[in-house]
């Protein structure tokens, strides 16, 4: 159920945070590494501008680019919640403009 609520949350802002008069593309791919399950989700949307990443974990935060764009800033920090519940780690990287990569980390066995 968690990563259920998780790949929602991705899913719904890729699409809620599109380029105007673009498809949203969403890219996920996964790694098992030697310690960790990797999953890598991208998207094609705004993104989100490289001084705001340190806070887009934090709870009800919106980037200043999605003003125009109802929501509530919980989402990315529920991701971070399952993924932390679960024993992983979770990073964002992004430009505005050119999307985001989210990197999620899970160790094999629940610790």
């Amino acid at each position: 159920m968690e990563m259920l609520s998780l790949f929602q949350n991705l899913i719904n802002n890729s699409i809620k945070y599109k380029k105007s008069k673009l498809a949203p593309i969403i890219e996920i791919n996964y790694s098992k590494l030697k310690k960790h399950h990797q999953i890598t989700y991208r998207d094609n949307g705004i993104g989100i501008p490289k001084n705001e990443l340190q806070n887009v974990f934090n709870i009800f935060y919106r980037a200043k680019n999605t003003k125009n764009i109802s929501g509530t800033g919980i989402g990315l920090s529920i991701c971070k919640k399952v993924i932390e519940n679960l024993g992983g780690q979770i990073q964002l990287d992004s430009d505005e403009q050119a999307g985001i990569i989210l990197t999620i980390l899970l160790p094999l066995t629940k610790q």
